[in-house]
């Protein structure tokens, strides 16, 4: 059955890389995943897989505000998720864990210096800055997890919303799309199948 969803999520994926036109076909892997997660999966998942199909569906839209908030409040269902996954509590952090966190927040700060700053109008720029303190945060807890695929998929998130930015806000980029919607695809189903994988190892 797993697999059948897989397939699935793959298949609709790709179908935003096809030339024809079909309404909010960013969103319909993610959607994909919430119909088939619902009493399979842990349901802050399935409510972070939620909110990111809004948040395709208003970047569809152009509502960029409203992306931020919907793409925000996902993060914000996987941070819990993950937490929830620990072994340990987060405080004290371990040594690797103060490293990880060191990076991150130069990350983080390198996107608010160098795109949300110079974003001239104030309710974006507040918006770009709160999201990247967020999905620093998403990433770092799942950074922290044991199950590998959960960090790839993190990973891979921030990267394409880094690269999305810089797209909108500072400069285009060739294939920009494709480096955007793969990473973008890839962490979705990554985080998913990843989360899936470890409830069912802890039921």
């Amino acid at each position: 059955m797993k697999a059948s969803i897989i397939l699935v999520y793959i298949l609709l994926s790709l179908v935003y890389f096809c030339p024809i036109d079909i309404p909010y076909k960013t969103a319909l892997p993610a959607f994909a995943l919430v119909l088939w997660g619902i009493s399979r999966v842990p349901l802050k998942i399935v409510l972070a897989m939620f909110f990111s199909v809004i948040g395709d569906a208003m970047g569809e839209q152009g509502l960029l505000i409203l992306q931020i908030v919907a793409f925000a409040i996902a993060h914000v269902f996987l941070i819990l998720q993950f937490m929830a996954m620990r072994h340990r509590p987060i405080i004290p952090l371990n040594k690797k864990d103060n490293l990880l966190l060191i990076l991150l927040c130069a990350i983080v700060s390198f996107v608010i210096y160098s795109i949300a700053l110079n974003v001239g109008d104030l309710v974006i720029q507040s918006g770009i800055i709160i999201y990247a303190v967020v999905i620093g945060l998403m990433v770092f807890m799942a950074l922290t997890q044991s199950v590998m695929m959960v960090k790839i998929g993190a990973v891979l998130f921030m990267a394409s919303d880094i690269i999305l930015a810089w797209t909108i806000f500072k400069e285009p980029m060739p294939y920009a799309s494709y480096f955007i919607m793969i990473p973008y695809y890839l962490a979705q189903l990554s985080i998913f199948v990843g989360t899936m994988r470890k409830n069912n190892r802890l039921k």
